[in-house]
């Protein structure tokens, strides 16, 4: 099963914690080199960047799997905040005054913002995360930068369409080809899940159908 961006930007984190970085996202280039299909990581360590809970509301995103959304969200926090770029590690969770996202933000002079032209990157579509990931990546290595991430804006003053890109220097980042099935064995962090069984009533106020044994939930979502 391919893994949705969301969950992969969940995993690639949590892997970077668990090997000694302190957040990581993908660049969504993928191989197999004969030992299983890989995809590019890029790790930051704690020098380079900082991780935020950011309330839901002020994304202004509720569907934790809208990432571009997420990512304008995360870039217009960060220069609200004075930072050079930011993005969400696609966590969520309530501490009991609402919905915050996991936000890792790039701290001043680790990263430059650019707006780059639509066709420089080869004109991916702004809504397909992995065409955008794989063309901000791929622009980073033709300009000799170690990494690179969009914000998902796009504006046009004239010139063109340009994207909104987040440049990470040399020596800011590392990237690591990350086995998928190393990803996918990664215990869940601190993720919940509340499925609610329910029937409903036809216009005449009778239930629909019953529902399955509840053992048949369990199996199906967990």
């Amino acid at each position: 099963m391919p893994l949705s961006p969301d969950r992969r930007f969940r995993l690639v984190n949590d892997y970077a914690g668990g090997h000694g970085f302190f957040a990581a996202f993908p660049n969504f280039h993928e191989a197999d080199y004969g030992h299983g299909v890989v995809g590019g990581v890029h790790l930051l360590t704690g020098a380079v960047a900082e991780w935020r809970d950011v309330p839901r509301s002020v994304y202004g995103v509720f569907h934790i799997e809208d990432v571009p959304a997420l990512f304008r969200g995360a870039a217009t926090y960060a220069a609200s905040q004075g930072y050079p770029g930011a993005f969400p590690n696609c966590h969520q969770q309530d501490y009991g005054s609402g919905v915050v996202y996991g936000t890792i933000l790039i701290k001043p002079g680790m990263a430059e913002w650019r707006d780059v032209l639509r066709s420089e990157l080869g004109n991916p579509d702004i809504d397909n995360v992995g065409a955008m990931m794989r063309a901000a990546a791929d622009y980073a290595t033709a300009e000799g930068y170690a990494a690179a991430f969009p914000t998902f804006h796009q504006a046009d003053h004239g010139a063109g369409v340009v994207y909104g890109i987040v440049l990470i220097p040399q020596g800011n980042a590392t990237w690591q080809d990350v086995l998928i099935t190393d990803l996918y064995l990664i215990e869940p962090q601190d993720e919940r899940t509340c499925i609610i069984l329910c029937r409903f009533r036809d216009d005449t106020g009778a239930l629909t159908a019953t529902v399955a044994d509840r053992d048949f939930y369990r199996q199906y979502f967990f």
